[in-house]
């Protein structure tokens, strides 16, 4: 197979379970049950890794999670900050799974759950200190109004780091991944071509187009298979 035919069947793949993983803005009640049990279980080292850097990174006290799906990310960052965290999820099963999870780990008297969509943020302008979200984003439908209510609800030098998985990386990135997460390279590749967004839309491609289309200020750092997208409220 060359390079050019597996790289244009990638893409193609990619594209389709994008426009499937749009479609569904929510996962159903049954399929989140599952997620709940064997998804968040295979992510565990990513939101480990990701709490310890989101640790360092948040200022302020109010922090809101886009996507908090189980709250296993929440739960994480709640054990090494003192924070008011609120988990947002438009699946009200998740929000459900959340609410069993925040009270399983005593977190519950620092943690809100919405029912809520990520286009129209139900909070007001300036009234977030931190936002982050993790494989949410290639389930939206309108990046840029995401992007935008990101900006909105920010307060100023607030900040939004948003991942997501990447399947375009050097067979060495792959590798250091799997060593690092514990993983099997190739199941962590089919998991971040079916669920997460190549680099190259952050380059060139959709993700780069509704980020100039909302005006907001952003870079992009890639960390092995983690894309992390940096939204800033200026000062």
């Amino acid at each position: 197979m060359s390079r050019n035919f597996k790289a244009k069947l990638l893409s193609s793949v990619n594209n389709f379970s994008r426009a499937i993983q749009r479609k569904v803005q929510g996962i159903p009640r049954g399929p989140s049950y599952l997620y709940s049990v064997l998804v968040s279980r295979f992510l565990k080292p990513m939101y480990a890794s990701l709490s310890e850097h989101i640790s360092t990174e948040f200022k302020g006290k109010t922090l809101l999670d886009v996507g908090c799906g189980t709250a296993a990310l929440i739960i994480s960052i709640l054990g090494r900050v003192r924070a008011y965290a609120i988990g947002l999820d438009i699946s009200k099963a998740m929000i459900e799974i959340a609410s069993k999870n925040v009270l399983k780990h005593k977190v519950k008297d620092h943690v809100d759950l919405v029912v809520g969509d990520a286009h129209k943020l139900p909070f007001r302008y300036s009234s977030l200190d931190f936002i982050v979200s993790t494989g949410t984003l290639h389930h939206l439908r309108n990046l840029a109004e995401f992007f935008r209510e990101c900006d909105r609800t920010l307060r100023k030098e607030g900040k939004a780091l948003i991942y997501e998985l990447s399947h375009d990386v050097s067979s060495k990135e792959l590798k250091e991944q799997s060593a690092r997460w514990k993983r099997p390279s190739r199941v962590l590749k089919l998991a971040a071509l079916m669920h997460g967004i190549p680099r190259m839309e952050y380059v060139k491609g959709y993700v780069k187009a509704s980020l100039e289309k909302a005006f907001v200020q952003y870079n992009v750092r890639f960390k092995g298979m983690l894309t992390e997208l940096v939204i800033r409220k200026p000062a």
